[in-house]
């Protein structure tokens, strides 16, 4: 599975990439934690890589922009609301990416696992 590392991985979906199932764009996390619950556990189904951060063009389809988010705090929040929002609690790592090593915004990949107990 697919997953950045790098904030030129994100760079070079601009453009490119079209969401897919195992890939989605969203421009920003969702105040609602069931929001994010919810796309969590989407993603569990099949496995794939949400991304925090990275905007739509007007298709709503291909990766147009990177207007970056709040980093500070969020792994910690999106860890929160699986724990007590989905259950069971899927596993999935955080990957913050920062267009400089000192920028306290960025974009957020979170990469989610197919699991059995979708």
């Amino acid at each position: 599975m697919w997953k950045p590392g790098h904030w030129s991985d994100v760079e070079a979906l601009i453009g490119q990439a079209e969401e897919t199932a195992y890939l989605d764009f969203k421009r920003e996390l969702a105040r609602s934690g069931r929001e994010l619950a919810k796309d969590l556990a989407a993603m569990t189904v099949d496995g794939g890589v949400l991304l925090y951060g990275v905007e739509e063009d007007a298709t709503g389809n291909v990766a147009s922009a990177i207007p970056k988010v709040s980093l500070k705090g969020q792994e910690e929040r999106l860890r929160q609301v699986a724990n007590s929002s989905i259950h069971p609690a899927p596993s999935f790592e955080v990957v913050l990416l920062r267009e400089e090593p000192t920028d306290p915004d960025g974009v957020i990949a979170v990469v989610v696992p197919p699991s059995p107990l979708a």
